[in-house]
Parts: structure tokens; C-alpha cells; sequence
């Protein structure tokens, strides 16, 4: 039986539904575009009453098993569900920004298109990595080159823009 590209959402979603019913999670991998760097969002954190997940320009090799370990010690009450930073499972820390759904929901349309059918709303947090000098994408002095590959969607830190120095955000 042929398919056509109008069956495509539905098998997507269907995948989705048998790797959370076999492993808790599944993790939606997103090619880059003209537009956006290629970026990995959580969907089934929510069910165990954690915050899903974004993360953007990491190879999915490098975070496959990282988000499952981390689900694993979430869903086990081993790790806090509401954590801001993770210091063990890279080679650097990563930082948890909370992430306006509005927001989100431009980058995580199969884990909203899941929720929606179960009459759940997903709470986002944007998994940030830092550049070669320790900066965060939310901190002055964050490599610029960088920027493209990772969007900075937090809500809790505004963006420092080159323009605008550490004097400026002091009198403000």
C-alpha cells in the first residue's frame, strides 16, 4: 500500500505515541533550514511532570543518551524535575531556561500537536550551552558567531546584544 504525503503527520504522531509508551520519551530531532539551525526538543517529560526540553545545534549522537539518562533520573526521583543547570552529563555545564510557550511552540510542533490530543499544555525549558570562554547565550560577551546556531529563547535573562554593555544593563 502506497502512502501519501498526506498520511505523513498522522505517522509521525503515531511514532511518537509508540516510543513514549515503550520508553517514556521521545526525542524529535529537526533538520537545519535557511532560517534556523538544526535543533532537539523533548516530548513525554511532561507526563512525569517535568518540563520538555529544547536544544539547539547539539549532533543528536551527543544527546540522545544524555535526555534519556536524564528522563530516567527525573521520572525515578534521582534528579529534580524543575533543575536549572545540569553539571554531569556533558563536558559543560548546561544551563535550564525557563521558555515562553509561545515561543516554543515555532520550534516544538510535534510535541504540541501530541499535548493538544491529550488536552495537556507543555511547560519548555531551553537546554543552553556555553561558547569557548564560559559564556552563556543570555550573558555579555557570548561569542557572536555563535548566535545563529543557538536562538536564545529564555525568559528568565534578557539578551545582551553587542551594543548594549555591561554599563548599560547596570543603570537600567
Amino acid at each position: 500500500m502506497s502512502r501519501s504525503p498526506d498520511d505523513i503527520p498522522g505517522l509521525i504522531q503515531q511514532a511518537i505515541t509508540q516510543n513514549i509508551e515503550k520508553y517514556g520519551l521521545h526525542v524529535q530531532y529537526v533538520f537545519a533550514s535557511e532560517d534556523t539551525p538544526s535543533f532537539i526538543y523533548t516530548i513525554g517529560m511532561t507526563d512525569i511532570g517535568a518540563p520538555e526540553l529544547l536544544m539547539f545545534s547539539l549532533p543528536p549522537q551527543a544527546v540522545y543518551e544524555a535526555i534519556g539518562q536524564l528522563y530516567q533520573e527525573m521520572r525515578m526521583g534521582q534528579r529534580p524535575k524543575d533543575a536549572d543547570r545540569i553539571t554531569d552529563l556533558w563536558s559543560v555545564p548546561m544551563i535550564l531556561e525557563s521558555v515562553d510557550s509561545e515561543d516554543a511552540a515555532q520550534y516544538t510542533l510535534q510535541a504540541e500537536a501530541y499535548y493538544h490530543g491529550k488536552g495537556l499544555k507543555p511547560v519548555y525549558k531551553q537546554m543552553v550551552w556555553p561558547d569557548t570562554h564560559g559564556k552563556y547565550p543570555h550573558q555579555y560577551g557570548f561569542d557572536k558567531t555563535l548566535r545563529a546556531s543557538q536562538p536564545y529563547l529564555g525568559k528568565r535573562h534578557p539578551r545582551l546584544d553587542d551594543d548594549c554593555g555591561v554599563e548599560y544593563f547596570s543603570r537600567h
